[in-house]
């Protein structure tokens, strides 16, 4: 999947999930990022960074995929079928309604506010899995989704757990995250998808925070492989003089 896009009138190239060296055929005197790569390859032409994701193989019958979860996340999915007033839908939510809805989390949790162009750079490739209680939002979860490949790559999931003071409620929507995690795998398993990848794994015991999110993608049941990113010399370049001088611009972070 190659994404084209412009940052100050300069042309990017952001290629995500390559597999084989055939894969890397933009030009590496442009602006391109190879993203989330699948190969190992050495060359003197990009800086390589090496990854932690976690994946689920759908390739797997869906009984299997649901038996590898564990006991616990297996029974806080069916107790959402309890939840009164509850209702979930695929992209029925807009891009603009999903960054009110991120930047309302984001200021819950100190993180920066959600750019638009962040997310158009995607153009048709996301796919929006949202969830309401008595009809009022309160998770949302944003995919990429790799076609050619037949990759889904979990990008955003935000819920109103945070802000919440009702105990109940909040336990409501965290079953509801659950949930609509399992519905997603299952929604791309019968449309023939064949990697369900949860967006990175952290890969370090010693962050208590990204230790505590790998735990909760681990109990799904997935496997932990090694990706890579790949910058051409001109992207990395212009990449370190961003970060030196305090830009922030997440198309040369993420």
């Amino acid at each position: 999947m190659l994404l084209k896009y412009k940052i100050n009138n300069i042309n990017i190239y952001e290629k995500f999930f390559a597999e084989k060296e055939n894969d890397f055929n933009v030009n590496s005197l442009k602006f391109i990022v190879y993203r989330d790569a699948r190969v190992n390859l050495k060359f003197w032409k990009y800086k390589q960074d090496i990854k932690y994701t976690l994946i689920n193989d759908l390739s797997k019958e869906e009984d299997e995929i649901f038996a590898s979860f564990t006991s616990n996340i297996r029974n806080e999915i069916r107790k959402v079928e309890k939840i009164d007033n509850f209702s979930y839908s695929y992209n029925t939510i807009t891009m603009l309604e999903f960054i009110e809805f991120y930047n309302s989390f984001a200021i819950s949790k100190g993180l920066n506010p959600l750019r638009e162009r962040r997310i158009k750079k995607y153009a048709g490739n996301l796919f929006y899995l949202s969830a309401y209680l008595k009809d009022k939002l309160t998770n949302v979860q944003v995919y990429i989704v790799d076609k050619e490949n037949k990759i889904v790559r979990l990008l955003y999931s935000v819920s109103t757990i945070h802000s919440l003071e009702d105990k109940q409620r909040r336990k409501n929507i965290g079953f509801i995250n659950k949930f609509l995690h399992w519905q997603a795998i299952s929604y791309f398993k019968k449309n023939n998808f064949l990697i369900f990848d949860w967006g990175g794994y952290g890969n370090d015991p010693n962050n208590k925070t990204l230790a505590g999110i790998d735990k909760f993608k681990k109990s799904f049941g997935g496997e932990i492989i090694e990706i890579y990113d790949y910058y051409s010399i001109p992207f990395f370049i212009l990449k370190s003089i961003k970060n030196k001088i305090g830009l922030q611009c997440s198309e040369f972070t993420e």
